[in-house]
């Protein structure tokens, strides 16, 4: 069984491609697969699979390896790198879409695997992690801050090998659901392949079509975000789809992390023996030499995991325990200090900072139902939350209930304005280097906990709410007779 730190890093790497600011990149991926190579892919069952694992893993590596590098430079201080997310988002966007266009015109993708006296796959492998840092950086918004307080918290709380460990829990996580989902589209293309061979050259062009799709959403999303806001984004018909989609798939995944991770377990386990068996049955000396690059490069790619890991690791411990994950203008010593609240059991013992940098616990609101809101300036599902639930349900019930908004992984400065701008009358508490936000359980942004008067956890919800939701769950938790 997984210590508890461990086991949230897992559910938050399982969710971190399922999330709002790059949902879109999911089926953009499956298109992405299902289109590279359409005009020629009619090899084995265990060469498709073969393929699956190779691109998997070199997804899983580049959308690793983002966050890795983001999550470094910001906990050694270099924050302008929030700044650049967006634009960076909004290049991939157009990137996607041109690359859609050039499928639907006839371009095909060519990631085959690496061959004796060939090494024209080099470029396609190149071409999938480029795909992959794409993914990584469309998903950053909403997903780095989570990143920081599951895995930087490990690293500056714990011992060395503790943090590298959880970095790892949380690479497994991202990879075990990216893999997965690449051998179940691995053996539905070979399927469609294997029926509707005549057909299969509109495949590339459908693929293209998706792409196209997914990119514009992109480029919408964060042009939309960049010139009038996230809170813009609160009425839009395909904003609140998306939206939906992420919420109900961390609902399924996120909060069952432990059971998928057995059934993908046996799904990725029983893709490599069924391969493996199939690869002694051909004994030829080329295919043990293919058999040997394929080892070759996936551990090259942990390799590439494990380094992160430390590198990141590293960069926490030099910068040091109290500094780690801190802004700018943040002075030492104002970190969260609390123990595990998780649904059911009291907040009694929880303490975080103020915007004023004086110490609050949470049962200092003990008489009073109260609405625990962690959030950042610069996700834009939380944002969008701010203006379109937040907002609102405080104007029906701010008289029976109080909310506290928790700023996560953010610039004070940014942040208190971002309030001003929305209009929210939160009580600003403070989680430098997420360690309340850990402690709830937390694995999605924003994230809602509601708490009775006498000071127990009722409800916790990962994602963004509406309105509605909001204020059924504030009436049937909060203002019921319990």
């Amino acid at each position: 069984m997984f210590e508890a730190p461990i086991a949230l890093a897992f559910g938050a790497g399982l969710v971190a491609t399922l999330n709002p600011c790059g949902f879109a990149m999911l089926p953009a991926y499956l298109s992405y697969f299902m289109g590279s190579d359409a005009g020629g892919d009619t090899r084995s069952r265990s060469a498709s699979l073969h393929r699956a694992f190779v691109v998997g893993g070199v997804m899983s590596a580049a959308f690793l390896f983002i966050f890795g590098a983001a999550g470094l430079a910001i906990t050694l201080g270099f924050r302008t790198v929030i700044d650049w997310i967006p634009w960076l988002a909004l290049v991939v966007g157009v990137g996607v879409a041109a690359l859609g266009v050039a499928m639907v015109f006839g371009y095909e993708l060519t990631v085959g695997l690496p061959k004796v006296k060939r090494a024209s796959t080099e470029h396609g492998l190149r071409s999938v992690f480029v795909f992959g840092a794409s993914y990584g950086l469309a998903s950053l918004s909403c997903t780095l801050p989570v990143f920081l307080s599951v895995v930087a918290t490990q690293l500056t709380a714990s011992s060395f090998a503790g943090g590298v460990a959880t970095f790892v829990a949380y690479g497994a996580g991202m990879s075990m659901m990216l893999m997965t989902i690449t051998l179940v589209i691995a053996l539905g293309k070979q399927t469609i392949v294997n029926r509707l061979r005549a057909s299969i050259r509109y495949v590339n062009r459908i693929a293209g079509g998706i792409l196209v799709l997914a990119g514009s959403y992109i480029v919408w999303f964060w042009s939309t975000t960049l010139t009038a806001g996230a809170g813009a984004l609160n009425d839009s018909t395909p904003f609140r789809f998306f939206e939906t989609l992420s919420q109900r798939a961390t609902e399924i995944f996120g909060e069952n992390a432990l059971l998928w991770a057995a059934a993908f377990g046996v799904i990725i386990g029983g893709a490599a023996v069924w391969v493996l068996w199939q690869d002694r049955q051909d004994s030829s000396e080329e295919n043990a030499r293919v058999i040997r690059r394929r080892i070759v490069g996936a551990g090259s790619i942990a390799v590439v995991v494990i380094m992160a890991a430390a590198a990141f690791a590293l960069g926490n411990a030099l910068v040091g325990s109290d500094a780690a994950a801190m802004p700018a203008n943040e002075e030492p010593g104002t970190t969260a200090t609390s123990t595990a609240v998780p649904q059911g059991d009291p907040v009694s013992s929880v303490s975080v900072v103020d915007f004023d940098g004086n110490t609050v616990s949470l049962n200092e609101y003990a008489g009073r139902p109260v609405v625990v809101n962690f959030w950042a300036s610069w996700c834009p599902s939380c944002v969008a939350e701010l203006s379109a639930a937040i907002r609102p349900s405080q104007d029906r019930f701010g008289d029976q209930v109080t909310f506290v908004g928790v700023n996560l992984q953010d610039d004070r400065a940014a942040a208190a304005e971002l309030i001003e701008e929305t209009g929210v009358a939160f009580d600003l508490l403070e989680d430098a280097d997420g360690t309340l936000y850990t402690d709830f359980g937390a694995i999605g942004m924003p994230f809602t906990a509601l708490i009775t008067a006498d000071g127990i956890v009722v409800d916790e919800h990962n994602g963004p709410l509406t309105e509605d939701q909001l204020n059924d769950k504030i009436a049937q938790y909060l203002l019921t007779e319990r």
